[in-house]
């Protein structure tokens, strides 16, 4: 129960603002007994009552339950206000102790006034202001008594705690990518799990998108998607301006990374812990100069052509690389224009070293040439006056060479050494013992040299081939299959195009046949999956840290732990897989130099504060600055080749410490190295959506999510097919492999 004088207080400050201090509205029930209101202070119509909308509730195996939502403007009120707005989120904690604890973590750019009472009299019990500068405030409830406390942040992370870790994270869409990674007690370091609340766009064109991370309720017992550790809110302002909001909810610390443009590595991360609960990054978007949909750094190699893109069609031979692959795409000899009359073979034209030829020229009846290419000469008409005088169906005009003799006459059959010519082709027929040496077509060939229809003078050995239309003019055998799709290109030379099933046409190395490498996460031969390593699930690599367990790993899900890696003293983590955490020695614990670390916690020179784990190292003065055991070599200059590879940095070299990557090595696709320094890695196509290093013409079968492409991680039994292999592995196959290990 509430103290009377504290009841008499409350009631005498409402009466002197005639009951209108804590807002217009009525507020909510959180639960029968809580009771939270919240009104925002706008610039368009002055208070106005915020909307609640529950998110979930969830209750931990330990007791505790938790009650989660946020407040947002009404759109009936300001033209910003929307369901998938919050201005404030909420998380209200029923601890097992019996404590209430209500947070409100402020979002909006106008002040906040929050409310809260329990139990609930119709008289608020607490009151409170949120600001953009005073983000988080927390009322609760214990004994029978409410307190309050606030928290002032400027949305900079805390000194002297970096964030270490380079999660997969999550691709927001806009370029954008996020992750978090929470320090828990009982395991250590875990992935947080992301789940999108919801986005949307405001009258202005600013673009606003929610969400939480949670902890994944397999890592930890208490994780659960009803349990938010840490509130997101991203603001893509119409300004080019990207703000992403990270609010602390979760006793652990968490670390936040984001990354904008997406690449490789997270450009600001930082670490949230309970007297630091707001981090905000922002970033400036790139402008797209052309407005084809591609910035730079999304590969546009020509910003100011918006016929040039990652994403465009290219034009073989004429110089400009239209899809930004590196280079113009070579023509296929049928693909160029010789006689410039804007037709090729692969269109149609029958004859490209004749510009008068081609298939929108109009033929000339009677002359033998089709100059139309449609398969023949148009036979020509009577003339005007002119009579059949044979009546064989063909008049002078129309090619009849004796029209007083009906048996004469274009087509008629010609009959072999009588001196006269019938089909009115220009000679009599020569007459010879064997049919396959006479030249029927008068094309120079006949079916004894190879002519495989000598009725028809367009076919002949070394005739030109027409692509598409069915006949073998070259006599070779075949028809020329014509080349209208790009997928029928080879364009990495191995044998094989994409409609041919190579699923990346850009390495060499894989196709249909290649030799498959196991475990590598790649498809050399395109069958749908990479070669397991055997049968002993302890050969793979699953965290890809260069270890698999058979090799000492003794945590293959997690990519610091490994046979080598550094240890952490007094953590509970065996990083270096040596068989125990590493003991800190005993230590009065003082930070001589106030700079957050102590030599027990790996500080190198605890008398000097700009020397400790994590601080800035200064290439090349014999000083350790951050404690890694040694100092960083200074960058060579850039005409020094430091790998000897023959490039150095001024040639082009963008990595001189590696003799395997230069400009002119061979890329390896899909493994997310530049070897050959033009920007990117080759199997990162525009149709790669998710940034994974795969697309779905490489078999990835969800391309907006990069934890899901061909070799990744298999989580089993969450219904997800991780892999891509074409099902998600069962929980039983595992327990029973090992099993099977075991005997």
């Amino acid at each position: 129960m509430k103290k009377h004088k504290v009841f008499i207080f409350v009631l005498l400050c409402l009466c002197a603002v005639s009951g209108a201090a804590y807002g217009r509205g009525t507020g909510v029930m959180a639960t029968n007994q809580l009771w939270i209101n919240a009104v925002i202070y706008t610039a368009e119509k002055g208070e106005v009552d915020a909307v609640w909308q529950k998110g979930g509730e969830d209750k931990t195996d330990g007791g505790d339950e938790a009650i989660w939502g946020y407040f947002y403007a009404s759109p009936d009120d300001v033209s910003w206000g929307s369901p998938d707005n919050p201005d404030i989120f909420v998380k209200i904690w029923f601890d097992r102790s019996g404590r209430i604890d209500v947070n409100y973590f402020h979002v909006s750019v106008p002040d906040i006034k929050v409310y809260a009472d329990y139990p609930y009299d119709g008289i608020p019990g607490e009151i409170a202001t949120t600001t953009t500068s005073r983000r988080h405030v927390r009322f609760y409830y214990q004994d029978g008594k409410g307190f309050s406390e606030a928290h002032y942040e400027d949305g900079d992370p805390p000194k002297g705690i970096t964030a270490k870790g380079n999660p997969a994270g999550y691709f927001t869409g806009n370029n954008l990518r996020i992750a978090a990674v929470i320090n828990s007690e009982e395991k250590g370091v875990i992935d947080a799990r992301w789940y999108k609340g919801g986005d949307a766009l405001t009258a202005g064109g600013h673009q606003v998108m929610w969400g939480f991370f949670y902890a994944d309720p397999k890592d930890v017992k208490w994780g659960s998607e009803n349990n938010p550790e840490l509130f997101v809110k991203i603001w893509f302002d119409a300004s080019g301006r990207i703000d992403v909001n990270y609010f602390h909810v979760s006793v652990p610390d968490i670390e936040v990374y984001s990354d904008y443009p997406e690449n490789d590595a997270y450009d600001k991360k930082g670490v949230t812990i309970l007297s630091n609960r707001y981090i905000r990054h922002e970033f400036q978007a790139e402008s797209d100069s052309d407005e084809d949909g591609y910035t730079e750094s999304q590969g546009d190699c020509d910003d100011t052509n918006a016929a040039v893109n990652p994403g465009g069609l290219e034009i073989c031979g004429d110089g400009i690389d239209q899809d930004c692959s590196g280079a113009d795409r070579e023509c296929h000899p049928n693909d160029i224009d010789n006689d410039k009359d804007g037709f090729t073979e692969n269109q149609g034209d029958c004859n490209d070293a004749d510009p008068d030829i081609h298939p929108e020229a109009t033929d000339l009846c009677g002359d033998g040439i089709d100059q139309d290419c449609n398969n023949g000469d148009s036979p020509c008409g009577p003339a005007a006056g002119e009579t059949d005088q044979d009546g064989d169906g063909y008049t002078e005009n129309q090619g009849d060479c004796n029209d007083d003799d009906a048996s004469i006459h274009p087509g008629a059959k010609e009959i072999c050494g009588d001196g006269t010519d019938q089909d009115c082709d220009g000679f009599d027929l020569a007459c010879v013992s064997n049919p396959n040496d006479t030249d029927n077509d008068h094309d120079g060939y006949t079916e004894n040299e190879k002519d495989c229809n000598d009725n028809d003078a367009s076919i002949h050995p070394g005739a030109t081939e027409i692509c598409g239309d069915g006949v073998d003019q070259d006599c070779n055998g075949a028809d020329l299959a014509c080349v209208t799709n790009l997928y029928e290109i080879d364009n990495d030379y191995d044998g094989y195009t994409e409609y041919w099933g190579d699923c990346n046409d850009y390495d060499i190395t894989v196709h249909p046949g290649a030799a498959e490498i196991c475990g590598d996460g790649i498809d050399q031969n395109c069958d749908g999956f990479d070669l397991s390593c055997g049968t002993n699930l302890y050969d793979t690599d699953n965290d890809h840290d260069g270890y698999t367990e058979n090799a000492g790993d003794c945590n293959d899900y997690n990519s610091s732990i490994h046979p080598g890696a550094t240890e952490i003293c007094g953590d509970g983590v065996d990083q270096d897989c040596s068989g125990a955490d590493l003991s800190c020695t005993p230590s009065t614990g003082t930070d001589k130099d106030n700079d957050g670390f102590t030599a027990e916690k790996s500080d190198c020179n605890d008398n000097e504060a700009s020397i400790h784990p994590g601080a800035t190292e200064i290439c090349g003065d014999e000083v350790d600055q951050d404690c890694d055991g040694k100092d960083t070599a200074c960058a060579p200059a850039p005409d020094t080749d430091s790998d000897k590879d023959g490039y150095t940095v001024a040639d082009g070299d963008c990595n001189d410490n590696d003799a395997s990557i230069h400009p002119d090595v061979a890329e390896i696709c899909g493994d997310r190295v530049d070897q050959n320094c033009d920007g990117y890695d080759c199997a990162r196509t525009p149709s790669d959506n998710d940034g994974d290093g795969y697309s779905v013409k490489v078999n990835d079968c969800n391309d907006s999510d990069g934890s899901i492409y061909p070799g990744a991680p298999e989580i089993c039994g969450d219904g997800i097919d991780q892999d891509c292999d074409g099902k998600d592995m069962p929980c039983a196959d595992i327990l029973n492999a090992v099993k099977n290990l075991l005997l």
